[in-house]
């Protein structure tokens, strides 16, 4: 039976984390990541092949690992703005999560374990959020990288065989030619050079071409044709081309024989091969021939000085070898393209700089830093400072670079030279460049002007003084606008001048008018406002009562409250003061006022006014009463006062459920030992979370039982929202809960809840049998029913049993769901 339950609650489980699966990758980084690869892949299978070859899917490149030169440099990263606002927030995060978490630890200590604290749900929320911030903090860390080896992560096609060739291209054994003759004969010949390097042609015999140039091929045949025939036209082109095998190998990724036509270079010869490891060279790259010629080439001239590389034809037998990198050097700071750069033996620093692509404008020539390992021992930092940029240009040669080394360009002081501030009451507020003998009234003419409603009893001119507080200088407008010199203070450097309003520093005095109004509120109080001009703002209701309620705070009388007639010219003309308070009242007769809708099977349905307390029974007869089909003991009854009760039991018992689904969990956060347990503890507790919401925004109760068939019922007092639906007589019964078919089976005479039942196919064997009511269509619960009703509801609840382990808890939480779901499942039935 214990193994039931835990197969039980574990489906359960597995169904709750599929509807959680979307909330889950926003926590889960790596699983959305997969399921984009999986996708991508899905829909590159899903392709014809010609489809494929015009659709590029990219695929998300995976983090290749520090080489051993990238980690000798590892501790000198990029400090970007992100990282930096970042690394705000993750601080801020560390200290809410532990003031969080002290409160956890005293509510435990002075509450029971079921009293758990809803805002405990934040705490949770917070270390996931923090978990997050840590993963993007360490992708702003970027570490400086090998320049130029990334150009090989990008796959290129094989080269065609049928592109335009250079006519210095050599023939060998395996290229076809395609001689075409027209004129005085007409013939088309396809030949193949042959193991000995010659071809064979009518009536001319064999030509050698091995070795010849595609431009000296042509011309052979040409001469050797015209010997033997006469008005000629001759076309040799080169049909398919030779394939070769050449070698790759040294520090590349795939060492070894690669076969590729004879038009491939080096480079492309490389990129078939995955291209360099960082720990090759890119600067010393071997081709050595099958003829044990050997050339080398730097890929920095294409790279760097934008050189085209040597023109190298490959032959079969021919070696491409990459040997080891050599020195290195790494450049970092204001710098264009900071990175780690082989040096070939270059030991000048303007010359290293350069290959950086040279200084950033925010990059001073005053200090440039070298991080410098001596003698293999320890690392000695060496700060090199200069007075103008000539002085740099000239002492720069002095300056040697060793492999290893670390050089760095220090950025400029962000501060702000020669500028002035105004700020406030001005037509132009901003920041100003500071001209020579530049004044107060200069700034604020040159911000054009004061605008209305300045405050001219003082300004303030905040002056820096290499200290953390500025000193404040007070300053009059009223003497400055008249020309007085004290007051026309000249500026100095950072200098700041505040401009107030008469708002900024005068208290703002308001008045208050509610009730029965059209626009109920708190209004500025004005000069000489009196009650009239208060009240036609506010603008009185019809229903509202001549006299109202004038409440007043004074100073020295303290609050008093008096009756005004709102009709009268005296009481009208009060002039008002701060803080003053109207509160119109509505008339009695307006407030026993209201509406209610009767809808359904009512003769004359819709919305009826009514004096509240009037009987049910008067409003059926001004509605005509009853239809011949009305379904009088099915009659939904809802009332706003009951809603409004109903609501808030609703949602204490929502809160109890969510609070000891938190308290249960706790005791697994607190065994949690890694990330990926607690996004899975997270899932599933935001899981529960968002399904206990939408519950309770599901819920919507009001409903009254009542029985209209009953004389007395009819005798119920009508309040106003109220709503009475008189459905037609159903013709169905639905059985809902543990049975093996949930559904709605047409109502018979007779049937016995047993006999729906059967219909239903039998309770499970997770139902609980001495549990099975019946909801009545008038919303009535009724347990071991005598007979079946029209419009009935048969619900059967699941068994549980209570555990403490986790898999029984997890029952536990997803009953206390299931049951709460299969009372909303019941109310939705009878109130279709």
């Amino acid at each position: 039976m214990i193994k039931r339950n835990y197969i039980l609650s574990f489906l359960i489980i597995f169904c709750f984390g599929l509807t959680t699966s979307i909330g889950a990758q926003a926590i889960d980084r790596n699983l959305l990541e997969r399921i984009q690869k999986e996708r991508a892949k899905m829909e590159i299978e899903e392709k014809r092949p010609e489809e494929i070859k015009e659709r590029i899917i990219p695929v998300p490149m995976e983090v290749e690992p520090l080489s051993t030169i990238e980690k000798m440099f590892k501790e000198r990263y990029f400090i970007t703005p992100d990282r930096i606002k970042l690394k705000s927030i993750r601080d801020s995060l560390l200290e809410v999560v532990k003031t969080e978490s002290l409160k956890i630890e005293i509510r435990k200590q002075i509450a029971p374990v079921d009293s758990l604290h809803p805002s405990d749900t934040s705490y949770f929320k917070l270390k996931s959020r923090l978990s997050k911030i840590e993963k993007e903090l360490d992708l702003t860390t970027i570490t400086l990288k090998q320049f130029g080896y990334n150009m090989f992560q990008a796959t290129i096609h094989e080269i065609s065989s049928f592109i335009p060739l250079a006519e210095d291209y050599l023939l060998g054994p395996g290229d076809e030619l395609v001689i075409e003759v027209s004129g005085q004969m007409n013939e088309s010949w396809y030949k193949r050079i042959d193991r000995d390097g010659k071809i064979v042609l009518p009536k001319v015999g064999q030509i050698a071409l091995w070795g010849k140039t595609y431009k000296e091929t042509k011309e052979l045949i040409d001469n050797a044709l015209r010997k033997e025939f006469t008005n000629i036209q001759v076309n040799v082109t080169l049909g398919e081309l030779r394939s070769i095998n050449v070698f790759i190998l040294g520090e590349v990724k795939n060492p070894g024989l690669y076969q590729m036509i004879a038009l491939s270079d080096p480079l492309s010869a490389l990129y078939n091969a995955g291209g360099a490891k960082k720990s090759g060279s890119l600067r010393m790259i071997k081709h050595i021939s099958s003829k044990g010629k050997t050339t080398s080439f730097d890929l920095y001239n294409l790279l760097i000085k934008e050189k085209i590389l040597p023109r190298i034809q490959l032959e079969t037998g021919d070696i491409i070898y990459i040997p080891p990198v050599g020195e290195v050097a790494g450049l970092t700071g204001a710098i264009i393209r900071p990175g780690i750069y082989e040096t070939k033996g270059l030991n000048d620093l303007h010359d290293i700089i350069k290959m950086g692509g040279g200084m950033l404008p925010i990059g001073g020539t005053f200090r440039v830093q070298l991080e410098r390992i001596s003698s293999g021992e320890r690392k000695i930092i060496t700060d090199f400072r200069f007075q103008s940029e000539e002085e740099f240009k000239s002492k720069i040669k002095d300056i040697t670079i060793r492999n290893g080394d670390l050089i760095e360009v220090f950025e400029i002081s962000p501060l702000r030279h020669d500028y002035v501030e105004i700020e406030g009451n001005v037509e132009r507020p901003g920041t100003y460049g500071l001209e020579k003998g530049m004044t107060v009234f200069n700034l604020i003419k040159e911000a054009g002007g004061l605008k209305e409603g300045t405050y001219f009893d003082r300004a303030e001119l905040l002056r820096y003084r290499g200290v953390l507080n500025p000193e404040i200088i007070e300053l009059n407008l009223t003497e400055l606008m008249n020309e007085d010199v004290e007051e026309n203070i000249r500026l100095k450097e950072w200098d700041k001048l505040k401009i107030y309003s008469i708002d900024d520093i005068l208290e703002k005095f308001t008045v208050t008018i509610n009730g029965t109004v059209r626009h109920p509120g708190t209004y500025p109080l004005s000069p000489e406002m009196s009650v009239d001009d208060l009240l036609f703002k506010g603008i009185p209701l019809q229903s509202a009562l001549e006299e109202a309620e004038f409440f007043r705070i004074d100073p020295i009388k303290g609050i008093t409250i008096r009756t005004i007639n709102i009709t009268d010219s005296s009481d009208l003309k009060i002039q008002l003061h701060p803080m003053d308070h109207i509160l119109i009242k509505k008339k009695q007769t307006y407030r026993e006022v209201g509406y209610v809708y009767l809808l359904g099977e009512f003769i004359y349905p819709g919305s009826y006014p009514i004096k509240s307390g009037i009987p049910l029974k008067d409003l059926v007869e001004r509605a005509g009463g009853f239809t011949e089909d009305a379904y009088l003991e099915g009659v939904r009854f809802i009332r706003k006062s009951v809603a409004d009760i109903q609501n808030r039991a609703i949602q204490n018992l929502i809160r109890e459920a969510r609070l000891r689904l938190l308290s249960e969990r706790r005791y697994e956060f607190e065994e949690v030992k890694s990330a990926e347990d607690m996004s899975t503890q997270l899932r599933y507790l935001f899981g529960n979370q968002e399904r206990l919401e939408k519950l309770n925004k599901m819920l919507n109760p009001g409903r009254v039982v009542i029985n209209l068939t009953d004389p007395n019922q009819l005798n119920i007092p009508l309040e106003d929202g109220d709503t009475l639906i008189v459905p037609k007589l159903p013709k169905t019964v639905q059985v809902i809960g543990q049975v093996y078919n949930p559904t709605a089976i047409t109502y018979g005479e007779g049937l016995t809840l047993k006999d729906y039942l059967d219909m239903a196919g039998g309770p499970k064997k997770t139902a609980d049998k001495k549990e099975i009511y019946v909801r009545r269509a008038s919303g009535k619960v009724v347990k071991d029913p005598r007979e079946i009703k029209p419009g009935d509801t048969i619900v059967v609840p699941e068994k549980v049993k209570i555990g403490r382990d986790f898999w029984e808890i997890a029952g536990v939480a997803a009953s206390i769901l299931y049951q709460i779901s299969v009372a909303i499942l019941a109310i939705s039935t009878f109130t279709k």
